[in-house]
């Protein structure tokens, strides 16, 4: 596990850098901090909402949760999401639907390993990509 060594950011905030101008609906608790670099969070979150506004039907939306030593986001679209037996192979450079190059999520998932983050596909019946980020520690 990756020691919190001062380095951290609002999630709130990144994730409204990662977004931009793009119609993506945020639904985070109030002061969420991470033990990552702003532009980490933000290199993480914004290939995942590219994919997600490339699947969608009509909706995307991030959620976050706490959950103890650990912040889970949830980018989550109404497109036909993944396919249960393609769930590990989507983070393995070249791999694609056809839509893009197959680098956005190996390039997530590596991004990811080196901040002592974790990133995983869910097949659930929409596009959903769950990263366990570490939480930023209280300072006292």
């Amino acid at each position: 596990a990756r020691t919190d060594d001062g380095t951290r950011c609002d999630l709130r905030s990144a994730a409204r850098q990662a977004i931009g101008s793009r119609p993506v609906e945020v639904a985070f608790p109030a002061n969420v901090e991470v033990a990552v670099a702003a532009d980490v969070a933000v290199s993480l979150l914004s290939p995942l909402l590219e994919n997600s506004l490339r699947h969608a039907k009509s909706r995307v939306w991030i959620t976050a949760r706490n959950q103890g030593e650990a912040i889970v986001v949830d980018v989550l679209d109404d497109g036909p999401g993944f396919d249960p037996a393609d769930i590990d192979r989507v983070f393995e450079a070249g791999v694609t639907d056809g839509g893009g190059y197959g680098l956005g999520l190996p390039v997530v998932r590596r991004i990811a390993a080196s901040a002592g983050a974790e990133v995983r596909a869910i097949a659930d019946g929409r596009g959903h990509v769950e990263v366990t980020l570490p939480a930023a520690r209280a300072v006292t």
